[in-house]
């Protein structure tokens, strides 16, 4: 009934194309409408791979390739949910962790361990760099989104990583949950890890 409710099936799925580099390492199936490419060796997929178009380098996918398959239409997560929920205060702060300035949410969060759900109301960029971050909760961005390092966990209901806008994930990134993104998603250097399952998986909705 709901065509892209089938997104929701993979650990990574991407409207366009997806370029994995860097020392990506991907638990679960993936999906792209635009092709699959891969940018050096380091690059692991555990699972299977789909696309309607070609997939190259099929020796980084452990399981079975099928090219020319439907085109998936992306799903849609609602801003607002992520908005409100943000605006709640952080006990741990005395708070809301609603941020209309990229640079205050990368200072809230960069290197620190938080609980919350974190919503920046900002176009610009936000950085979020540096190994010691530790997010549980969600990070949501109506801009664009650059992480190098740390952890990001879903909770509840939760994708861990909403972006409306690119996304750029590199510097040895952990993310164990649904990762949703509108426009182009890149994986760089470091040992960058995609947990996903069924139910709680990683999307690039772009």
């Amino acid at each position: 009934v709901f065509p892209e409710g089938f997104a929701f099936d993979y650990a990574v799925y991407a409207q366009n194309n997806l370029t994995f580099g860097g020392n990506v390492e991907v638990n679960g199936n993936v999906f792209a409408n635009d092709g699959i490419d891969f940018n050096g060796n380091s690059a692991e997929i555990n699972g299977d791979a789909f696309s309607p178009e070609t997939i190259e380098d099929t020796d980084n996918i452990s399981g079975t390739t099928v090219t020319g398959v439907d085109p998936i239409p992306p799903p849609a997560i609602d801003p607002e949910e992520y908005r409100l929920a943000a605006q709640a205060i952080d006990p741990e702060t005395s708070t809301s962790t609603l941020f209309s300035d990229a640079n205050d949410a990368s200072a809230y969060l960069n290197g620190e361990d938080r609980d919350a759900v974190v919503f920046v109301d900002d176009t610009a960029e936000t950085k979020i760099q540096g190994n010691s971050t530790n997010l549980v909760g969600s990070l949501a961005t109506m801009g664009d989104l650059d992480i190098t390092g740390g952890t990001y966990s879903a909770t509840g209901s939760y994708a861990a990583i909403v972006v409306y806008g690119n996304l750029k994930i590199a510097g040895g990134a952990t993310i164990n949950g649904i990762v949703y993104a509108t426009g182009a998603t890149s994986f760089g250097g470091g040992n960058n890890v995609i947990n996903g399952n069924a139910g709680a998986n990683t999307l690039d909705g772009g």
